[in-house]
C-alpha cells in the first residue's frame, strides 16, 4: 500500500532539504512567490535566536514539534503547494549526526507522515558562515545522510542545484514534474513541430540572433564551458544537426557542471523564440489546460523516452525518460501567459 502522506487534502506539500547554506529559506521563499502560496520558516533558528543555548539532545523534540504544527497551520493558508524550509527530516538527520539517536516518534512522524516531495539543494553554492552554522567541512556529511535517509525511507525527492535564476528555475521544474497542473497532453514527436528544439525559428538573445532553440542551447553550452572556437562556429551553421554535433564536441564538458546549468538554459532559449514569435505564442497558447511531452524512444532526459505508438505515453508513471523539453515548455507557456 501507498504511504500515508502529510497532507490527504489537494495541497502538496513540499519540504526544501540539505546541508546548511545550500539556499533552502530563499528558495522557499521565492518558490512561494512564484506560486502565490504559503512557506513555513525553519523554526530552529528562531528557536535558537530566542532562547540561546546550543542544540541538545533535549532540544530535538520541541524543535521538530514545534515545525510539523507550524506546518500544519500554514495549510490553510497555501494553494496548491506548500512549502516548507526544512522538516522533521531534517532534525532527525541533526539528531543522528550529533547523538546517535533520535526520538522514536521523529522516526514514525518521517516515515508514516512523509511530504509529498523533498527538493534536496545541492551544495554548489559559496559557503556562508554565521553564529548558528557549523563549518563546511560539515556539509558533505549532511549531504550523504540526506541521501542515505532519503532512500532508505523511499521517499519522493529531486535533487535541485543551479544559482540564482537557475536554482529557482529547477526547483518549479521538478513540482511541476512530479505534480502536472494538468491531467491532459500534448504530444510532439517531428522536428517539424513548433514545440522542436529544431524548428526554425528566429529570435534575440542579449543581442545575438539565433535561427532556432538548438542554436542557443549549444552555443550557450560552448560558452558555459569556455570553448569560444565552438560557440562561433556553431554560430556559423544553420541546421540543427549541425549545432547537434558541434555541440557534442565541446571541450571542456564536465556531465555534472551541465545538469545544473541546462535546463534553465532551454528555459532562456524558449522562452525568448515564443515571446519574440506571435505566431508560435499563439500555437503554445493553444496548448493550455495541457502538459507538453516530447516523444522519442532514444533520450531519456529531454523527452519521455517512448516510441509514439507506446501505450505508456499517456501515464507519467510510465514514463522512462524525465520529459525535461516539455516540463520547460509548460513552465514557459505559463510564465508569458502571465505577462501578456
Amino acid at each position: 500500500m501507498p504511504k500515508p502522506t502529510f497532507s490527504e487534502g489537494k495541497i502538496k506539500t513540499i519540504a526544501l532539504v540539505g546541508p546548511q547554506s545550500t539556499g533552502k529559506s530563499t528558495l522557499a521563499k521565492q518558490l512561494a512567490e512564484k506560486y502565490k502560496t504559503a512557506w513555513v520558516p525553519e523554526y530552529a533558528r528562531q528557536y535558537f535566536t530566542q532562547n540561546g543555548g546550543q542544540f541538545t539532545y533535549r532540544t530535538v523534540t520541541p524543535i521538530a514539534r514545534h515545525q510539523v504544527a507550524d506546518e500544519q497551520r500554514s495549510l490553510q493558508l497555501a494553494r496548491r503547494f506548500l512549502f516548507c524550509d526544512t522538516d522533521a527530516l531534517t532534525t532527525l538527520i541533526w539528531s543522528d549526526i550529533y547523538f546517535n539517536k533520535y526520538p522514536a516518534w521523529l522516526l514514525r512522524h518521517v516515515t508514516e507522515r512523509p511530504h509529498h516531495l523533498y527538493l534536496l539543494l545541492d551544495k554548489d553554492l559559496a559557503f556562508e558562515q554565521d553564529d548558528q552554522r557549523e563549518n563546511q567541512e560539515m556539509q558533505l556529511l549532511f549531504w550523504e545522510k540526506f541521501h542515505h535517509y532519503l532512500n532508505k525511507f523511499k521517499l519522493p525527492y529531486a535533487v535541485v542545484s543551479g544559482r540564482g535564476e537557475s536554482r529557482l528555475t529547477n526547483a518549479a521544474l521538478a513540482c511541476n514534474a512530479f505534480f502536472p497542473s494538468y491531467q491532459n497532453f500534448t504530444f510532439f514527436a517531428d522536428p517539424s513541430s513548433p514545440f522542436s528544439q529544431w524548428y526554425p525559428a528566429g529570435f534575440t538573445v542579449e543581442g545575438t540572433r539565433y535561427c532556432c532553440a538548438e542554436q542557443f542551447m549549444m552555443h550557450q553550452k560552448a560558452l558555459l564551458f569556455n570553448d569560444l572556437e565552438m560557440a562561433e562556429k556553431i554560430m556559423q551553421v544553420s541546421r540543427p544537426v549541425e549545432h547537434q554535433a558541434l555541440g557534442r564536441a565541446v571541450r571542456n564538458f564536465d556531465r555534472t557542471r551541465w545538469k545544473i546549468y541546462c535546463k534553465e538554459i532551454v528555459y532562456r532559449g524558449n522562452h525568448a523564440k515564443f515571446s519574440q514569435n506571435a505566431d508560435l505564442w499563439q500555437l503554445l497558447q493553444s496548448t493550455r489546460d495541457t502538459v507538453l511531452v516530447e516523444v522519442y524512444e532514444h533520450c531519456n532526459y529531454w523527452s519521455v523516452g517512448l516510441g509514439q505508438h507506446d501505450e505508456r505515453l499517456h501515464n507519467p508513471a510510465q514514463w522512462t525518460g524525465q520529459n525535461w523539453v516539455g516540463f520547460i515548455l509548460t513552465q514557459v507557456r505559463e510564465d508569458l501567459a502571465q505577462t501578456q
